[in-house]
C-alpha cells in the first residue's frame, strides 16, 4: 500500500513540474548591473521577480547562481547561465519568464576590516583562558595592529580566530595568533599582542613614588642637535610624571606605546621612562616634545 502511494506521489509531482504546471510563471527581470555584499550571488541580488506565488518566488531568489573572491570581485552573468540553474533546481521552462537584460554584470561591494574589529576577538578569545573574576577590562591592546588589514564582503561578517602562543601567564603580555577569513577563503595571518593586568594590580593603591636621583646624560648619548661639547644645555622638553609616546624603530616599521617620563630631559638625553600598560621602567632618549625613543634591546 505504501509502495503504491509513493508511486502515486511521484506521478504527481512530475505532472505538478512538467506539462501540468497551472501556476501563473514568474517573471525574473535581469538587471545589466548589479552591486552585492555577498560572496554567494543568488538569482534575487540580480533580478527583480514578479508573477506567480511567493512561495515559488522565495524558492527562485534563493537560488546560488555564482561564487565571488575578494581577488576576482566581479562576474557576469547571462540568461543561459539563469535558465541552466532553474533547470537544475526542477523548475520547467513554463514555470518562469525572463526578461531585462540580457548580461548582468556582479560586483563584489567591500569594507575595510577594522584593527578594533581584530583586537576584540582577540580579547574575547583570550577571556575564557583566565582565571574566575577576569573581566574584559583586564585584558587590552598591548601594542597597535599595524599590519594592514583586508577587506571583506560588506554583508558578511568575517570569521576571526585567535589563540595564545604558548602557555597564558596570570599577567603580562601575551602574542595571539589570529587568522582572518570569510565564509569561502582565508585572507591573512597575523599576531596581536595582548597585556594581561590582574584585578589585584588594577585595584591596589599605588606605591608613593620614591625621589628620582639627578639627572645625567648616559655615556653614549649624542649632544643635542646644533650644539657642541660645553655648550649651555638646552630648554627641557619633558616634564617629570608628563605623559610621552615612545617610539621602537625596526627597519621601516615604528611602533609607538604610552609612558610616563620619571625624570625631566632635554634633547638628546636618556630618561628613565615607565610604560603605562605594563609598568615597566626602560631607558629612553628623549628625540623632541614629549617623545622619546626606545633602543631596539628594550621593550616598550
Amino acid at each position: 500500500m505504501r509502495f503504491t502511494q509513493r508511486i502515486l506521489a511521484l506521478v504527481g509531482l512530475t505532472f505538478h513540474l512538467g506539462k501540468g504546471w497551472a501556476a501563473p510563471p514568474v517573471t525574473i527581470e535581469l538587471q545589466e548591473r548589479v552591486g552585492v555584499g555577498s560572496s554567494i550571488v543568488t538569482l534575487g541580488d540580480i533580478a527583480h521577480l514578479g508573477g506567480g506565488d511567493a512561495l515559488t518566488r522565495a524558492r527562485i531568489a534563493r537560488l546560488d547562481l555564482a561564487e565571488l573572491k575578494l581577488r576576482e570581485p566581479s562576474v557576469q552573468l547571462g540568461r543561459r547561465a539563469v535558465e541552466y540553474r532553474l533547470q537544475l533546481a526542477g523548475f520547467p521552462q513554463e514555470a518562469v519568464r525572463i526578461t531585462g537584460a540580457q548580461h548582468c554584470n556582479v560586483t563584489l561591494l567591500k569594507r575595510p576590516l577594522t584593527a578594533d574589529e581584530v583586537a576584540a576577538a582577540a580579547q574575547a578569545a583570550l577571556l575564557p583562558l583566565l582565571p574566575p573574576g577576569t573581566d574584559a577590562n583586564s585584558v587590552q591592546l598591548a601594542l597597535p595592529i599595524v599590519v594592514k588589514l583586508p577587506e571583506v564582503p560588506t554583508n558578511e561578517r568575517p570569521i576571526i580566530t585567535a589563540k595564545p602562543r604558548g602557555a597564558v601567564p596570570p599577567s603580562g603580555r601575551v602574542q595571539m595568533d589570529v587568522s582572518i577569513a570569510t565564509a569561502t577563503e582565508p585572507l591573512l595571518s597575523c599576531a596581536v599582542y595582548l597585556q594581561i593586568t590582574s584585578p589585584q594590580t588594577r585595584t591596589a593603591p599605588s606605591a608613593p613614588a620614591r625621589p628620582m636621583p639627578p639627572l645625567s646624560p648616559g655615556p653614549t648619548s649624542p649632544p643635542p642637535v646644533g650644539t657642541t661639547p660645553g655648550a649651555p644645555a638646552t630648554d627641557v622638553l619633558i616634564r617629570p610624571r608628563q605623559r610621552v609616546t615612545m617610539e621602537v624603530r625596526t627597519g621601516e616599521l615604528v611602533v609607538k606605546a604610552l609612558g610616563e617620563a620619571l625624570q625631566e630631559g632635554r634633547l638628546g638625553q636618556s630618561i628613565l621612562v615607565q610604560n603605562v600598560d605594563s609598568k615597566k621602567t626602560i631607558t629612553a632618549r628623549v628625540t623632541g616634545p614629549q617623545t622619546v625613543e626606545v633602543d631596539i634591546g628594550g621593550s616598550p
